[in-house]
């Protein structure tokens, strides 16, 4: 199951409301506190809850209502050195002065192959024109740039996660290195 971004925020806050409140609750047991009353507990407890349920349902939907949307009506234009395979090697926060050193072990994004006529290996949201990867769930368009180090083709492709959707911040790059 997919949940959107914006909900893991509210269920994990939410969670960690109503444990922090049990804990307290426990606690004041636990010291022999004489004035717990078991039914007062219990609607402060609802009623706190719901209070952290709703400031995060607000917080969440104001990121969400205001979270960067890409212009996606980008029309296809091939791009032949970009068909092919690539495999993600490393993270860079610059372009200009990457140099490889080492391929990165156990990146989160593994690669991906460009197939002619715009389409994406396995993602059926994900398509590509000259210049930009674009994808429909996320609503973005990273560019990417293709540039030749040591004789070896890399494409540097924005990396655009919910620190640039939500957050509003600069998106780093992917490094991926020309397999075929």
């Amino acid at each position: 199951m997919n949940i959107p971004i914006y909900l893991v925020g509210v269920y994990f806050f939410t969670m960690l409301s109503i444990l922090s409140l049990l804990l307290i609750m426990a606690l004041c047991k636990i010291l022999g506190y004489k004035s717990y009353n078991r039914n007062k507990s219990r609607n402060i407890l609802i009623v706190l809850i719901f209070s952290f349920f709703l400031i995060n349902c607000t917080f969440q939907y104001y990121a969400y209502a205001n979270r960067n949307i890409d212009n996606l009506d980008i029309p296809f234009v091939n791009d032949n050195i970009a068909i092919g395979e690539w495999k993600s090697v490393d993270y860079t926060k610059d372009i200009l002065s990457y140099e490889p050193t080492y391929e990165q072990i156990n990146l989160p994004f593994e690669g991906l192959k460009l197939e002619p006529e715009g389409k994406i290996d396995n993602e059926p949201s994900i398509n590509w024109t000259k210049g930009y990867i674009l994808d429909h769930s996320h609503q973005t368009a990273s560019k990417y740039i293709i540039r030749t180090i040591d004789n070896e083709q890399y494409l540097f492709m924005e990396w655009k996660s919910g620190d640039y959707i939500y957050r509003h911040q600069k998106p780093n790059y992917y490094v991926l290195k020309k397999v075929d």
